[in-house]
């Protein structure tokens, strides 16, 4: 299986909703509620709100598609703390998937910016933002200095 392949079984697929140009949105909520305080690992912890995020995962079969997570906000009933779901699949304040993010960083290595953002129908200030290893920071600099 290739690694773009990978699905990591966090969430569960409430709905599903294709657009008239055949781009498909799914709408998600998280399989597994938090069980402890982020902060002080308590359990006694409540639910103390909903939030939706929208975020872009890699095209299926040239349509894009697009994810609305449902997760949850909580409250940790001992120390205050407020948090919301984190993900194995998405990184805290991303508005990609990591094998979105992985897929530009891998292409990165060899097409500009923005053709890459073209062929994903996102930005190219999305492509940009893209947390890039210093590795493949200093390749992008030493070809092409249109990159950034």
């Amino acid at each position: 299986m290739h690694i773009y392949e990978m699905q990591p079984e966090e969430f569960n697929i409430e709905d599903k909703k294709i657009d008239k140009v055949g781009n498909v949105t799914y709408i998600l909520r998280p399989i597994e509620p938090e069980k402890a305080c982020r902060s002080c690992g308590s359990v006694n912890i409540r639910k103390h709100g909903t939030y939706n995020r929208k975020v872009r995962d890699l095209p299926s079969f040239k349509a894009n598609v697009g994810l609305i997570i449902k997760g949850n906000r909580y409250l940790c009933k001992d120390c205050g703390n407020t948090w919301v779901n984190v993900y194995e699949s998405i990184d805290s304040d991303a508005k990609v998937t990591n094998r979105m993010r992985d897929y530009i960083r891998d292409k990165s290595l060899v097409l500009p910016f923005q053709n890459i953002a073209d062929e994903l129908s996102i930005s190219d200030t999305t492509v940009k933002n893209i947390d890039y290893p210093q590795k493949v920071v200093e390749n992008l600099l030493s070809h092409d200095r249109y990159f950034f």
